[in-house]
């Protein structure tokens, strides 16, 4: 299993979790869910378009470049309210969507965020990602839904469990 965890005693299932978009949504704001690799599953059950809002990702952002280094320091050095508010640390204090934050992305040596799309024709595509990375989801018109499903179980939130990067083996 990921991360080194253990299996999970209980049975693992797929439930479908559906997303209706609405106009600042939080997660559209370019994000990474924590300092540490950590690993999150959906299964996009049918072809879906950029349209819909799929997760987009900041391509080898999840790596501790230079790059990344360098702004994860000055995001956090200041410890400003908006960085201690949640454990997702945002892009930017003003939560810049994907789109918004592509400039800056640039200047700072990191690509733009680009979608995450299931295989074409193909009815159920998994996608693995390490939230570690810069991610977002797509933005959407609004009362768009989407559907994907994600795994539930007793010892997770919708992907593999999250344990202690500090823990004794």
């Amino acid at each position: 299993m990921a991360a080194a965890s253990s299996m999970p005693e209980h049975t693992l299932r797929f439930v479908p979790r559906a997303v209706r978009h609405v106009a600042g949504d939080p997660q559209y704001a370019l994000h990474m869910d924590t300092f540490h690799s950590v690993v999150k599953i959906w299964v996009y059950p049918r072809n879906m378009s950029e349209a819909e809002g799929p997760l987009h990702v900041v391509r080898g952002s999840h790596r501790c470049s230079p790059a990344k280094l360098r702004w994860l320091y000055g995001r956090t050095q200041a410890n400003a309210p908006d960085v201690l508010k949640e454990p997702s640390i945002r892009f930017d204090a003003a939560s810049s969507t994907c789109t918004q934050a592509a400039a800056v992305l640039h200047a700072i040596g990191l690509p733009r965020a680009t979608p995450i799309l299931p295989l074409p024709d193909v009815e159920q595509t998994i996608v693995v990602a390490d939230t570690s990375a810069l991610h977002c989801r797509g933005e959407a018109p609004p009362h768009t839904l989407r559907t994907a499903l994600r795994p539930m179980g007793t010892e997770n939130d919708g992907g593999v469990r999250r344990l202690n990067p500090f823990r004794s083996i």
